[in-house]
C-alpha cells in the first residue's frame, strides 16, 4: 500500500557485490551502439509492452481491493523507463 505510512521510512538498498563499472554509453564508439540497436530492437517493444501490461494489472488489482499498490512517482517512472525504451 503505497499510501502506508510505513513508506515514509523505507530505506532502499542497493547491493552491488563489489562489482564496478564506470563506462557509460558516451563511451562507445557510434557504430557499437548502433549494432546493441539493432539487437534489442525487439526487446524494446516486448519490454515497452509488458510495463503497460503491468500497470494496466496493478490498476486492475487496486480497483478490486480498494489500495493503493503503485504510487504516482513509481507509475510516472515506468512509463519514462518503457518510453525511452
Amino acid at each position: 500500500n503505497c499510501e502506508s505510512p510505513a513508506w515514509a521510512t523505507y530505506h532502499e538498498t542497493k547491493d552491488t557485490h563489489g562489482e564496478h563499472y564506470n563506462q557509460t554509453i558516451d563511451d562507445m564508439p557510434p557504430d557499437v551502439i548502433q549494432k546493441v540497436d539493432d539487437m534489442t530492437k525487439s526487446d524494446k517493444v516486448i519490454y515497452k509492452a509488458a510495463v503497460q501490461r503491468f500497470i494496466k494489472d496493478v490498476e486492475a488489482m487496486e480497483q478490486r481491493f480498494k489500495v493503493k499498490i503503485l504510487c504516482s512517482a513509481q507509475r510516472e517512472m515506468l512509463h519514462q523507463k518503457a518510453d525511452s525504451a
